[in-house]
């Protein structure tokens, strides 16, 4: 059973390390990894470029940069929980 758990353990610890903790609050290294996810997802668009010249940077501040160039629409809108 300790086996078991500790294996389970690891497969979590692993998962918040790739994405990422699953709720909190905006954190500099959440806002690194969902930017840099985006920029592999959208690449040409030079998003990484264009958010480090974004002063106190926040999620919603890019959504608002991809809805600019049309990468986002109505249906990617982020809510509040």
């Amino acid at each position: 059973m300790f086996r078991l758990a500790k294996i389970l353990w690891l497969i979590l610890a692993l998962a918040v390390e790739l994405r990422g903790q699953r709720i909190g609050s905006e954190t500099p290294r959440s806002l690194r990894v969902l930017s840099e996810h985006l920029d592999s997802l959208l690449p040409g668009i030079r998003l990484l470029e264009r958010l480090s010249d974004i002063p106190d940077l926040d999620h919603q501040k890019i959504v608002n940069i991809l809805a600019e160039g049309g990468s986002c629409t109505r249906h990617y809108q982020m809510a509040a929980p």
